[in-house]
Protein backbone atom coordinates (compact mmCIF):
# COMPACT_ATOMS: atom_id res chain seq x y z
CA UNK A 1 0.00 0.00 0.00
CA UNK A 2 1.83 3.07 -1.21
CA UNK A 3 1.75 6.63 0.08
CA UNK A 4 0.05 8.81 -2.56
CA UNK A 5 -1.20 11.57 -0.27
CA UNK A 6 -0.28 15.13 -1.20
CA UNK A 7 -1.89 17.19 1.58
CA UNK A 8 -0.10 16.60 4.85
CA UNK A 9 -1.03 18.48 7.99
CA UNK A 10 1.33 21.43 8.43
CA UNK A 11 3.76 22.21 11.25
CA UNK A 12 4.43 18.55 12.10
CA UNK A 13 7.78 19.33 13.68
CA UNK A 14 7.04 22.91 14.62
CA UNK A 15 7.05 24.10 18.23
CA UNK A 16 4.28 26.53 17.28
CA UNK A 17 1.25 24.87 18.76
CA UNK A 18 -1.77 26.69 20.03
CA UNK A 19 -5.04 26.50 21.90
CA UNK A 20 -8.05 27.07 19.72
CA UNK A 21 -11.68 26.05 19.33
CA UNK A 22 -12.51 22.64 17.88
CA UNK A 23 -14.18 24.11 14.78
CA UNK A 24 -11.10 26.24 14.09
CA UNK A 25 -8.67 23.38 14.70
CA UNK A 26 -10.51 21.00 12.37
CA UNK A 27 -11.54 23.08 9.33
CA UNK A 28 -14.93 22.43 7.80
CA UNK A 29 -16.95 21.96 10.98
CA UNK A 30 -20.14 23.83 11.74
CA UNK A 31 -19.66 25.62 15.07
CA UNK A 32 -23.25 25.14 16.20
CA UNK A 33 -23.07 21.45 15.31
CA UNK A 34 -19.87 21.10 17.32
CA UNK A 35 -21.55 22.69 20.31
CA UNK A 36 -24.61 20.43 20.00
CA UNK A 37 -22.55 17.25 19.76
CA UNK A 38 -19.57 17.93 22.03
CA UNK A 39 -20.23 21.16 23.89
CA UNK A 40 -17.74 24.01 24.04
CA UNK A 41 -14.21 22.63 23.94
CA UNK A 42 -10.65 23.64 23.08
CA UNK A 43 -8.06 21.81 20.99
CA UNK A 44 -4.29 22.03 21.44
CA UNK A 45 -1.91 21.21 18.60
CA UNK A 46 -0.34 22.43 15.36
CA UNK A 47 -2.28 24.12 12.59
CA UNK A 48 -3.62 21.68 10.01
CA UNK A 49 -3.73 21.98 6.25
CA UNK A 50 -7.32 23.19 5.62
CA UNK A 51 -7.48 21.21 2.38
CA UNK A 52 -6.95 17.83 4.08
CA UNK A 53 -10.02 15.63 3.79
CA UNK A 54 -10.44 13.64 7.01
CA UNK A 55 -11.51 9.99 6.73
CA UNK A 56 -12.51 8.17 9.89
CA UNK A 57 -12.88 4.41 10.27
CA UNK A 58 -15.45 3.44 12.89
CA UNK A 59 -16.75 0.20 14.33
CA UNK A 60 -18.65 -1.25 17.23
CA UNK A 61 -16.23 -3.14 19.42
CA UNK A 62 -15.48 -6.76 18.59
CA UNK A 63 -14.93 -9.26 21.40
CA UNK A 64 -11.45 -10.55 21.98
CA UNK A 65 -9.54 -12.51 20.89
CA UNK A 66 -9.08 -10.32 17.82
CA UNK A 67 -7.74 -13.17 15.70
CA UNK A 68 -11.21 -14.74 15.80
CA UNK A 69 -12.49 -11.91 13.55
CA UNK A 70 -10.47 -11.96 10.29
CA UNK A 71 -13.55 -10.60 8.50
CA UNK A 72 -13.31 -7.40 10.56
CA UNK A 73 -9.66 -6.84 9.58
CA UNK A 74 -10.48 -7.52 5.94
CA UNK A 75 -13.07 -4.74 6.09
CA UNK A 76 -10.53 -2.46 7.74
CA UNK A 77 -8.02 -3.09 4.95
CA UNK A 78 -10.72 -2.39 2.35
CA UNK A 79 -11.46 0.94 4.02
CA UNK A 80 -7.76 1.84 3.78
CA UNK A 81 -7.73 0.93 0.09
CA UNK A 82 -10.58 3.37 -0.57
CA UNK A 83 -8.46 6.34 0.52
CA UNK A 84 -7.88 8.87 -2.24
CA UNK A 85 -5.11 11.48 -2.81
CA UNK A 86 -5.62 14.43 -0.49
CA UNK A 87 -7.36 12.33 2.17
CA UNK A 88 -5.88 11.74 5.63
CA UNK A 89 -6.91 9.21 8.23
CA UNK A 90 -8.64 10.61 11.29
CA UNK A 91 -8.67 8.75 14.61
CA UNK A 92 -9.79 9.53 18.14
CA UNK A 93 -7.93 7.84 20.97
CA UNK A 94 -10.23 5.59 22.96
CA UNK A 95 -12.39 4.48 20.05
CA UNK A 96 -12.33 0.86 18.89
CA UNK A 97 -10.33 1.60 15.72
CA UNK A 98 -7.73 4.08 17.01
CA UNK A 99 -4.98 1.52 17.70
CA UNK A 100 -5.39 0.01 14.25
CA UNK A 101 -5.38 3.38 12.49
CA UNK A 102 -2.18 4.27 14.34
CA UNK A 103 -0.54 1.00 13.34
CA UNK A 104 -1.70 1.26 9.72
CA UNK A 105 -0.38 4.83 9.52
CA UNK A 106 3.03 3.65 10.71
CA UNK A 107 3.10 0.52 8.54
CA UNK A 108 1.97 2.16 5.31
CA UNK A 109 3.14 5.76 5.90
CA UNK A 110 -0.40 7.13 5.74
CA UNK A 111 -0.83 10.76 6.87
CA UNK A 112 -3.08 10.72 9.92
CA UNK A 113 -4.54 12.94 12.60
CA UNK A 114 -4.88 11.50 16.10
CA UNK A 115 -7.17 13.35 18.51
CA UNK A 116 -6.62 12.64 22.21
CA UNK A 117 -9.59 13.12 24.54
CA UNK A 118 -9.10 14.64 27.99
CA UNK A 119 -8.61 12.39 30.98
CA UNK A 120 -11.63 11.41 33.00
CA UNK A 121 -12.59 14.08 35.58
CA UNK A 122 -9.71 16.31 34.43
CA UNK A 123 -10.31 20.04 34.88
CA UNK A 124 -9.76 22.45 32.00
CA UNK A 125 -6.92 24.16 33.90
CA UNK A 126 -5.16 20.85 34.62
CA UNK A 127 -5.64 19.79 31.00
CA UNK A 128 -4.08 23.03 29.70
CA UNK A 129 -1.03 22.64 31.95
CA UNK A 130 -0.58 18.99 31.03
CA UNK A 131 -0.83 19.26 27.25
CA UNK A 132 1.27 22.43 27.05
CA UNK A 133 4.17 20.44 28.53
CA UNK A 134 3.77 17.54 26.09
CA UNK A 135 5.88 16.80 23.05
CA UNK A 136 4.66 14.71 20.10
CA UNK A 137 5.09 11.02 20.84
CA UNK A 138 3.60 9.47 17.70
CA UNK A 139 6.04 9.03 14.79
CA UNK A 140 5.57 10.75 11.45
CA UNK A 141 3.17 10.80 9.58
CA UNK A 142 0.80 11.00 12.60
CA UNK A 143 -0.14 14.48 13.88
CA UNK A 144 -1.47 14.69 17.43
CA UNK A 145 -4.21 17.00 18.68
CA UNK A 146 -5.58 17.21 22.23
CA UNK A 147 -9.25 17.78 23.00
CA UNK A 148 -10.14 19.56 26.24
CA UNK A 149 -12.90 18.78 28.72
CA UNK A 150 -16.07 20.79 28.25
CA UNK A 151 -15.58 24.43 29.18
CA UNK A 152 -19.12 24.69 30.49
CA UNK A 153 -20.82 22.26 32.86
CA UNK A 154 -24.30 22.99 31.56
CA UNK A 155 -26.32 19.89 30.54
CA UNK A 156 -25.97 18.79 26.89
CA UNK A 157 -28.66 19.89 24.46
CA UNK A 158 -29.37 16.31 23.49
CA UNK A 159 -29.48 14.03 26.51
CA UNK A 160 -29.21 10.89 24.35
CA UNK A 161 -25.95 12.15 22.84
CA UNK A 162 -24.60 12.93 26.28
CA UNK A 163 -24.83 9.21 27.13
CA UNK A 164 -22.47 8.33 24.25
CA UNK A 165 -18.71 8.53 24.82
CA UNK A 166 -17.29 11.87 23.61
CA UNK A 167 -14.59 9.98 21.67
CA UNK A 168 -17.22 8.31 19.48
CA UNK A 169 -19.10 11.58 19.05
CA UNK A 170 -15.89 13.37 18.04
CA UNK A 171 -15.04 10.71 15.45
CA UNK A 172 -18.51 10.84 13.90
CA UNK A 173 -18.58 14.63 13.98
CA UNK A 174 -15.14 15.52 12.65
CA UNK A 175 -14.79 12.97 9.81
CA UNK A 176 -15.51 14.34 6.35
CA UNK A 177 -16.20 10.74 5.40
CA UNK A 178 -16.83 7.93 7.84
CA UNK A 179 -16.19 4.29 6.97
CA UNK A 180 -18.39 2.28 9.35
CA UNK A 181 -17.10 -1.26 8.98
CA UNK A 182 -19.27 -2.88 11.66
CA UNK A 183 -22.26 -1.73 13.71
CA UNK A 184 -23.98 -3.70 16.40
CA UNK A 185 -27.79 -3.52 16.22
CA UNK A 186 -29.03 -1.04 18.80
CA UNK A 187 -25.47 0.07 19.56
CA UNK A 188 -23.75 3.43 19.76
CA UNK A 189 -22.87 3.71 16.10
CA UNK A 190 -26.34 2.89 14.91
CA UNK A 191 -27.62 5.81 16.99
CA UNK A 192 -24.87 8.20 15.84
CA UNK A 193 -25.47 7.41 12.17
CA UNK A 194 -29.22 7.84 12.61
CA UNK A 195 -28.65 11.29 14.06
CA UNK A 196 -26.31 12.24 11.24
CA UNK A 197 -28.86 11.24 8.64
CA UNK A 198 -31.59 13.47 10.07
CA UNK A 199 -29.34 16.50 10.64
CA UNK A 200 -29.01 18.69 7.53
CA UNK A 201 -25.74 20.19 8.84
CA UNK A 202 -23.95 16.94 7.97
CA UNK A 203 -22.99 16.53 4.30
CA UNK A 204 -24.95 13.92 2.41
CA UNK A 205 -23.28 10.59 1.56
CA UNK A 206 -20.68 11.22 4.28
CA UNK A 207 -20.94 7.67 5.63
CA UNK A 208 -20.15 4.32 4.04
CA UNK A 209 -21.85 1.62 6.11
CA UNK A 210 -21.09 -2.08 5.89
CA UNK A 211 -24.34 -3.65 7.06
CA UNK A 212 -23.30 -7.28 6.64
CA UNK A 213 -22.96 -9.26 9.89
CA UNK A 214 -19.48 -10.27 10.94
CA UNK A 215 -18.44 -13.89 10.63
CA UNK A 216 -16.49 -15.18 13.60
CA UNK A 217 -13.78 -17.74 12.93
CA UNK A 218 -14.48 -20.55 15.38
CA UNK A 219 -12.93 -23.88 16.19
CA UNK A 220 -14.68 -26.83 14.58
CA UNK A 221 -14.38 -30.57 14.97
CA UNK A 222 -15.43 -33.43 12.74
CA UNK A 223 -15.88 -35.74 15.70
CA UNK A 224 -19.53 -36.42 16.53
CA UNK A 225 -18.71 -37.64 20.02
CA UNK A 226 -17.68 -34.22 21.31
CA UNK A 227 -19.50 -33.46 24.52
CA UNK A 228 -21.39 -30.18 25.04
CA UNK A 229 -18.95 -27.60 26.30
CA UNK A 230 -15.97 -29.78 25.42
CA UNK A 231 -15.98 -31.59 28.79
CA UNK A 232 -14.07 -34.79 29.34
CA UNK A 233 -15.75 -38.11 29.94
CA UNK A 234 -15.05 -38.87 33.62
CA UNK A 235 -14.95 -42.60 32.88
CA UNK A 236 -11.95 -42.10 30.62
CA UNK A 237 -9.60 -40.52 33.18
CA UNK A 238 -8.20 -43.92 34.12
CA UNK A 239 -7.11 -44.29 30.50
CA UNK A 240 -4.96 -41.19 30.71
CA UNK A 241 -3.44 -42.30 33.98
CA UNK A 242 -2.49 -45.70 32.59
CA UNK A 243 -0.78 -44.08 29.61
CA UNK A 244 1.15 -41.47 31.56
CA UNK A 245 4.97 -41.38 31.51
CA UNK A 246 6.72 -44.01 33.60
CA UNK A 247 6.82 -42.98 37.24
CA UNK A 248 5.45 -39.78 38.74
CA UNK A 249 4.63 -37.09 36.18
CA UNK A 250 3.58 -33.47 35.94
CA UNK A 251 0.99 -32.01 33.60
CA UNK A 252 1.38 -28.95 31.41
CA UNK A 253 -2.05 -27.77 30.25
CA UNK A 254 -2.36 -25.79 27.02
CA UNK A 255 -5.09 -23.29 26.25
CA UNK A 256 -6.19 -20.96 23.52
CA UNK A 257 -4.21 -17.68 23.58
CA UNK A 258 -6.13 -14.48 24.29
CA UNK A 259 -3.78 -12.55 21.99
CA UNK A 260 -0.23 -13.35 20.87
CA UNK A 261 1.34 -16.77 21.27
CA UNK A 262 4.01 -17.15 23.95
CA UNK A 263 7.18 -16.02 22.20
CA UNK A 264 5.29 -13.90 19.66
CA UNK A 265 5.58 -10.14 20.22
CA UNK A 266 2.47 -7.99 20.47
CA UNK A 267 3.87 -5.91 17.61
CA UNK A 268 4.14 -8.94 15.31
CA UNK A 269 0.70 -10.13 16.40
CA UNK A 270 -1.04 -6.82 15.65
CA UNK A 271 0.86 -6.30 12.41
CA UNK A 272 -0.15 -9.78 11.29
CA UNK A 273 -3.78 -9.05 12.07
CA UNK A 274 -3.72 -5.98 9.84
CA UNK A 275 -1.90 -7.79 7.04
CA UNK A 276 -4.18 -10.81 7.21
CA UNK A 277 -1.39 -13.24 8.10
CA UNK A 278 -2.77 -13.84 11.59
CA UNK A 279 -6.23 -15.38 11.60
CA UNK A 280 -8.19 -17.63 13.90
CA UNK A 281 -8.85 -19.98 15.28
CA UNK A 282 -6.04 -20.23 17.78
CA UNK A 283 -7.52 -22.99 19.88
CA UNK A 284 -5.99 -25.00 22.71
CA UNK A 285 -5.35 -27.74 20.14
CA UNK A 286 -3.57 -25.23 17.86
CA UNK A 287 -1.43 -24.18 20.82
CA UNK A 288 -0.48 -27.79 21.44
CA UNK A 289 0.40 -28.39 17.77
CA UNK A 290 2.58 -25.28 17.79
CA UNK A 291 4.43 -26.57 20.87
CA UNK A 292 5.06 -29.93 19.24
CA UNK A 293 6.07 -28.38 15.93
CA UNK A 294 8.62 -26.11 17.63
CA UNK A 295 9.56 -28.83 20.14
CA UNK A 296 9.49 -26.09 22.77
CA UNK A 297 7.12 -25.05 25.53
CA UNK A 298 7.70 -21.33 25.79
CA UNK A 299 7.67 -19.82 29.26
CA UNK A 300 5.56 -16.84 30.16
CA UNK A 301 5.74 -14.35 33.00
CA UNK A 302 2.48 -12.54 32.28
CA UNK A 303 0.63 -13.86 35.35
CA UNK A 304 3.67 -14.32 37.62
CA UNK A 305 4.54 -11.76 40.28
CA UNK A 306 8.18 -11.37 39.29
CA UNK A 307 7.37 -11.29 35.58
CA UNK A 308 10.11 -13.84 34.86
CA UNK A 309 9.25 -16.35 32.15
CA UNK A 310 8.51 -19.85 33.40
CA UNK A 311 6.71 -22.99 32.25
CA UNK A 312 4.01 -24.09 34.69
CA UNK A 313 2.97 -27.64 35.56
CA UNK A 314 0.48 -29.26 37.87
CA UNK A 315 0.94 -32.33 40.04
CA UNK A 316 -2.85 -32.71 40.29
CA UNK A 317 -4.01 -35.95 38.60
CA UNK A 318 -5.97 -35.76 35.39
CA UNK A 319 -9.03 -37.27 37.02
CA UNK A 320 -9.31 -34.11 39.14
CA UNK A 321 -9.74 -32.00 36.01
CA UNK A 322 -13.53 -31.74 36.02
CA UNK A 323 -13.62 -30.61 39.65
CA UNK A 324 -11.01 -27.90 39.16
CA UNK A 325 -12.08 -26.48 35.80
CA UNK A 326 -13.44 -23.00 36.50
CA UNK A 327 -14.09 -20.05 34.22
CA UNK A 328 -11.92 -17.15 35.35
CA UNK A 329 -13.88 -14.01 34.54
CA UNK A 330 -10.90 -11.66 35.03
CA UNK A 331 -8.84 -13.71 32.55
CA UNK A 332 -11.73 -14.33 30.10
CA UNK A 333 -10.97 -18.06 29.97
CA UNK A 334 -11.18 -21.44 31.69
CA UNK A 335 -8.16 -22.32 33.81
CA UNK A 336 -7.89 -25.82 32.25
CA UNK A 337 -8.60 -27.20 28.79
CA UNK A 338 -8.37 -30.92 27.88
CA UNK A 339 -5.09 -30.53 25.99
CA UNK A 340 -1.50 -30.72 27.09
CA UNK A 341 1.50 -32.84 28.01
CA UNK A 342 2.21 -35.40 30.70
CA UNK A 343 5.92 -35.11 31.45
CA UNK A 344 8.28 -37.15 33.61
CA UNK A 345 8.72 -35.43 36.97
CA UNK A 346 12.20 -36.88 37.37
CA UNK A 347 13.31 -35.45 34.03
CA UNK A 348 11.84 -32.06 34.84
CA UNK A 349 13.58 -31.99 38.21
CA UNK A 350 16.88 -32.68 36.48
CA UNK A 351 16.20 -29.59 34.34
CA UNK A 352 15.51 -27.42 37.39
CA UNK A 353 11.74 -27.67 37.87
CA UNK A 354 10.53 -27.34 41.45
CA UNK A 355 7.22 -26.99 43.29
CA UNK A 356 6.01 -23.50 44.03
CA UNK A 357 6.08 -22.08 47.53
CA UNK A 358 2.55 -21.34 48.69
CA UNK A 359 1.95 -18.71 51.33
CA UNK A 360 0.49 -15.34 52.24
CA UNK A 361 1.61 -12.37 50.12
CA UNK A 362 3.90 -10.80 52.80
CA UNK A 363 5.96 -14.00 52.73
CA UNK A 364 7.28 -13.08 49.28
CA UNK A 365 9.50 -10.27 50.60
CA UNK A 366 11.18 -12.60 53.08
CA UNK A 367 12.18 -15.18 50.49
CA UNK A 368 15.67 -15.25 48.93
CA UNK A 369 15.78 -13.79 45.42
CA UNK A 370 16.35 -17.25 43.94
CA UNK A 371 13.10 -18.49 45.48
CA UNK A 372 10.87 -15.52 44.67
CA UNK A 373 9.99 -16.64 41.09
CA UNK A 374 8.59 -19.83 42.65
CA UNK A 375 6.26 -18.05 45.09
CA UNK A 376 2.49 -18.29 44.67
CA UNK A 377 -0.14 -16.73 46.91
CA UNK A 378 -2.09 -19.59 48.44
CA UNK A 379 -5.38 -17.68 48.33
CA UNK A 380 -6.39 -14.86 46.00
CA UNK A 381 -9.53 -12.80 45.54
CA UNK A 382 -11.86 -11.10 48.00
CA UNK A 383 -15.51 -11.78 47.21
CA UNK A 384 -14.87 -15.37 46.10
CA UNK A 385 -11.39 -16.40 47.30
CA UNK A 386 -9.54 -18.92 45.15
CA UNK A 387 -7.45 -21.68 46.73
CA UNK A 388 -4.48 -21.97 44.37
CA UNK A 389 -2.92 -24.80 46.38
CA UNK A 390 -5.36 -27.21 44.71
CA UNK A 391 -3.34 -26.90 41.49
CA UNK A 392 -0.17 -28.26 43.20
CA UNK A 393 1.87 -26.14 40.82
CA UNK A 394 5.47 -26.64 39.72
CA UNK A 395 7.55 -24.23 37.66
CA UNK A 396 10.54 -24.42 35.36
CA UNK A 397 12.37 -21.15 34.70
CA UNK A 398 12.60 -20.16 31.03
CA UNK A 399 11.51 -22.46 28.20
CA UNK A 400 11.22 -26.24 28.09
CA UNK A 401 13.07 -27.97 25.24
CA UNK A 402 11.20 -31.17 24.36
CA UNK A 403 13.91 -32.68 22.16
CA UNK A 404 15.68 -34.58 25.00
CA UNK A 405 12.46 -36.34 26.07
CA UNK A 406 12.14 -39.99 25.08
CA UNK A 407 8.82 -41.69 24.36
CA UNK A 408 8.58 -43.09 27.90
CA UNK A 409 9.13 -39.61 29.39
CA UNK A 410 6.44 -37.60 27.61
CA UNK A 411 2.87 -38.15 26.47
CA UNK A 412 0.55 -35.80 24.57
CA UNK A 413 -3.16 -35.74 25.44
CA UNK A 414 -6.08 -34.25 23.50
CA UNK A 415 -9.86 -34.26 23.74
CA UNK A 416 -11.07 -35.84 20.48
CA UNK A 417 -10.12 -38.98 18.50
CA UNK A 418 -9.69 -37.02 15.27
CA UNK A 419 -7.20 -34.72 17.02
CA UNK A 420 -5.26 -37.68 18.39
CA UNK A 421 -5.10 -39.29 14.95
CA UNK A 422 -3.77 -36.11 13.42
CA UNK A 423 -1.00 -35.68 15.99
CA UNK A 424 0.03 -39.33 15.67
CA UNK A 425 0.57 -38.75 11.95
CA UNK A 426 2.57 -35.57 12.52
CA UNK A 427 4.73 -36.30 15.59
CA UNK A 428 6.63 -39.18 17.14
CA UNK A 429 5.53 -38.79 20.77
CA UNK A 430 2.69 -40.98 22.07
CA UNK A 431 -0.75 -39.35 21.91
CA UNK A 432 -3.78 -40.34 23.92
CA UNK A 433 -7.35 -39.16 23.67
CA UNK A 434 -9.17 -38.40 26.90
CA UNK A 435 -12.53 -38.81 25.19
CA UNK A 436 -11.99 -42.12 23.42
CA UNK A 437 -12.18 -45.66 24.84
CA UNK A 438 -9.72 -46.82 22.17
CA UNK A 439 -6.93 -45.15 24.18
CA UNK A 440 -7.28 -47.94 26.73
CA UNK A 441 -5.10 -50.11 24.51
CA UNK A 442 -2.21 -47.69 24.21
CA UNK A 443 1.17 -49.15 25.19
CA UNK A 444 4.54 -47.45 24.94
Amino acid sequence: MGNHFAMLPTDRNSTHRRFTGLASALPGLDERLVEDWLGERLVYGPELDPRAFRVGIASSRIPRPWHAWPDWFQRFRCALCRLQPGEVLFAVEGTSTARWIRRAAQMYRLPSILLHAARKHESVAAWRRRVAALHPTEPFPIVELFLSPELSLRPPRHQELGAIAPQDRALALASHRLELIFQRPGGTWQELIRRQQVDSRFPRSAVNVCSEPLQQCTTTTDDASQLPGGDLLPSQFSIAESCAPDGPHLIHWTRAPFAAWNGESEDDYETGLLQGTVAGPRSAFDTLRRILREKTVRGSGRLLRQGRAAVCFSATPLQSYSGLRIYRQHLHRFDFEPYGLCVSRRKLQELGARPVIYGATPMLERLPLADQPFFQAAVAGRSTPLDWTLEREWRLAGDLDLRPFAAHELCVFVNQPSEADRLRREFAWPVICLNDARSRNCSW
